[in-house]
């Protein structure tokens, strides 16, 4: 009996570089992971460091569109820097789209996220936290 048949392995999409990411590379290691019998591909949300980061919702709909059974998932949504709503519709299409293999993990982020989650309210704007006061 292999290894993957009995613990559930992942492995993270290309997603995040000091350099752009040639979207060939997403392909192959996408298509590769899922030969090989992993689980899940995994991405996170990079809100902070000044690196190349894809949006976690458009690189894992291209690697759905790229494979078949492997599930996608994303580690931590950073909620405070989005609109609810927004990050709902977005992880529903998707998981939609890939037949039911998109995984949301979320999360409030650093203390920097918090902070602007209490002081600007939950779609970011000033008008918004003056409503909820």
């Amino acid at each position: 009996m292999a290894l993957k048949d009995k613990i559930a392995l992942g492995v993270a999409l290309p997603h995040r570089s000091p350099e752009p990411i040639d979207m060939e590379a997403v392909r192959r290691v996408a298509q590769r992971a899922e030969a090989l019998g992993f689980r899940d591909l995994w991405v996170t949300e990079n809100t902070l460091d000044h690196v190349f980061c894809f949006d976690p919702v458009v690189v894992l709909t291209y690697a759905a569109s790229v494979t078949t059974k492997i599930r996608l998932g994303a580690s931590v949504v950073v909620l405070p820097v989005h609109n609810p709503i927004h990050v709902a519709h977005q992880w529903a299409t998707l998981d939609y789209v890939s037949n039911g293999r998109a995984i949301l993990g979320v999360g409030l982020g650093r203390d920097h996220h918090y902070e602007q989650f209490q002081t600007r309210g939950r779609d970011g704007s000033a008008a918004s936290a003056k409503r909820s006061s």
